[in-house]
C-alpha cells in the first residue's frame, strides 16, 4: 500500500501539502513530522522488498551453484525476472548492491544539477544496502544448512589468477547495471518508478518489460562469467555463498566477486551519462552530445555482446546461444531509444539500404567503424579472460566446409536483419516510443 499511494508528498519540495487554510507554525511542525513518518514507513516497507527479493535471488544461485548445475546462471536470472517486477514498484528492484550503487551515482548527479540536497539519497542507499547484506545473509546460512556437501563458492578455477575474474566480475556488471539504469531511468521509457527522488513521488505506469530486461540480461552475463569461474556479478551472492561455504580457503578466493561489480557500477554510471540527455557532462553544445551518444551506445552493446559470445563460445554450458540472444534482448531493450539498438553492422547496413531517410550515410559508416573496433576490443579482453578454456571449435576448411559456413552464415544472417528491419523501422502509431 505504501509504494503505490495516490496521495504523493510534493515532488518538488519534498513536503506533505499543507491542508487548506492551515498556516500556523503548529501546523507545519505537524507536516514535517508526517512527512519525516511516512517517509520512515516507505524506507521500512521498500527495505522489507530489497532484503526478501535478495535472499531470493541468493538462495536460488546458493542451490543451484552448489549442486553444480549448469543451469544454474538461468535458474537465478529467472529468479531475478520474479523479484525484480514483483520489487519494483515499491524500491525499484535492484537485488545487488552494484546496482543500487550506479543508481545512487545517477540521482546524485540530477539531484547536485538541480540544486537539492543529496542526503536522503545516500540513506535510502545505505538502508537498501543494508537490507540486501542481510537478506543473503539470512540466504547464505540457510543454505549451508540445507546443502549436505560444501556448495561452490565463487572462487578462481585452478591455474588462474585472481585478476582475470576480477575483470570478468568488473566488466560483465557494469554490462548488468548498465542494462538496468536505461530501462529504468531513462524518461522516454518511465521507468517502474521515477529514479530522481526516492519514496516521496507519484509512481507512473512505466514500461512492461524492466524486470525482463534485467533478468536476462543477468542470465546472459552469468552465463559467460560460468566460463571461467563461479559467477556472481553481484557482491550479495558473492556474500551469501561465503557465509554457506565450509571451507577455510574461499575468503581468498571470494574478493574478487566482492570488489569487481562495485567497480562495474562506475562503469556503467559513466555510460549512461554518455548516453543520457539529463546526465550529459555539458548542455553547451547539445548537438555534439547527440551525435556522441548514439555511438557511444552501439559501441557499449556491441562490446557486450561480443564479450558474452566469445566468452561463452570457450565454454561447454547448453545455454550459450541463449545467453547471446538474452544479451541482445536487454541491450536491445535498453538501447533502441538511443541509436536504434543496431549492435551489428548487418543490420546497420540493411537498415540504411531499406530506407536512408532514417539513417544517413555518415551516421551509418560511423556506426559500423565504432562497432568493429568495440568487437575486436571485447575478442582482444575475452580471449585474455579465457585463455585457458580455447574455443572447443573444429573449422572445417574444405571446399564444402567452406561453402557450408557461407551458407548458414547468409541464411541466417537473412533471418536477424529482416527481423530487426520489420520489427523497428515500422511506422509508430503510438504516442508510446516503447511502441
Amino acid at each position: 500500500k505504501a509504494g503505490v499511494s495516490n496521495k504523493p508528498f510534493n515532488a518538488v519540495a519534498g513536503a506533505v501539502p499543507a491542508a487548506a487554510g492551515d498556516d500556523s507554525a503548529a501546523g507545519a511542525h505537524t507536516s514535517q513530522r508526517e512527512q519525516k513518518a511516512f517517509e520512515t514507513r516507505q524506507w521500512f516497507y521498500n527495505a522489507i522488498t530489497e532484503f526478501w527479493g535478495t535472499g531470493i535471488v541468493v538462495f536460488t544461485a546458493g542451490l543451484s551453484i552448489g549442486s553444480n548445475n549448469q543451469w544454474a546462471p538461468l535458474a537465478t536470472g529467472a529468479a531475478l525476472i520474479g523479484q525484480t517486477f514483483a520489487a519494483g514498484h515499491m524500491s525499484g528492484g535492484m537485488l545487488n548492491p552494484a546496482v543500487n550503487l550506479a543508481r545512487l551515482l545517477v540521482n546524485r548527479r540530477r539531484l547536485e544539477d538541480a540544486g537539492r540536497s543529496t542526503v536522503n539519497q545516500v540513506k535510502e542507499a545505505g538502508v537498501y544496502l543494508f537490507a540486501q547484506l542481510l537478506g543473503a545473509t539470512v540466504a547464505g546460512f540457510v543454505t549451508r544448512g540445507i546443502m549436505t556437501d560444501d556448495p561452490y563458492i565463487t572462487r578462481t578455477l585452478e591455474g588462474q589468477n585472481g585478476f582475470q575474474p576480477l575483470v570478468a566480475e568488473t566488466l560483465l556488471t557494469a554490462f548488468v547495471c548498465y542494462v538496468f539504469l536505461q530501462v529504468t531511468s531513462r524518461t522516454c521509457f518511465g521507468g517502474p518508478y521515477f529514479l530522481l527522488v526516492s519514496n516521496n513521488m507519484e509512481i507512473p505506469v512505466g514500461n512492461s518489460f524492466y524486470g525482463a530486461a534485467a533478468g536476462f540480461v543477468y542470465f546472459a552475463a552469468a552465463t559467460a562469467a560460468q566460463t571461467i569461474m563461479k559467477f556472481s556479478l553481484n557482491p550479495a551472492i558473492a556474500f551469501g555463498l561465503l557465509l554457506a561455504n565450509q571451507s577455510e580457503a574461499a575468503g581468498d578466493a571470494v574478493w574478487p566477486h566482492l570488489l569487481g561489480p562495485f567497480f562495474g557500477s562506475f562503469i556503467a554510471w559513466g555510460l549512461f551519462s554518455l548516453t543520457n540527455e539529463e546526465d550529459a557532462a555539458t548542455s553547451a553544445d547539445d548537438l555534439h552530445f547527440q551525435a556522441l551518444k548514439r555511438p557511444v551506445n552501439e559501441a557499449a552493446g556491441t562490446f557486450f555482446i561480443t564479450l558474452v559470445t566469445v566468452m561463452v563460445a570457450a565454454g561447454v554450458s547448453p545455454l550459450a546461444g541463449f545467453a547471446v540472444g538474452a544479451a541482445i534482448l536487454g541491450l536491445h531493450f535498453s538501447g533502441m531509444p538511443i541509436s536504434g539498438g543496431h549492435f551489428n553492422p548487418a543490420v546497420t547496413f540493411g537498415k540504411w539500404l531499406s530506407n536512408r531517410d532514417l539513417i544517413s550515410n555518415r551516421r551509418t559508416c560511423v556506426y559500423i567503424a565504432v562497432q568493429v573496433v568495440a568487437a575486436v576490443l571485447a575478442a582482444v579482453l575475452g580471449g585474455y579472460l579465457v585463455e585457458s578454456h580455447p574455443v572447443p571449435v573444429a573449422l572445417d576448411v574444405s571446399a564444402k566446409g567452406v561453402f557450408n559456413t557461407y551458407l548458414v552464415q547468409i541464411i541466417f544472417g537473412f533471418v536477424v536483419v529482416f527481423t530487426a528491419l520489420t520489427a523497428t523501422t515500422v511506422v509508430q502509431t503510438s504516442e508510446d516510443p516503447t511502441h
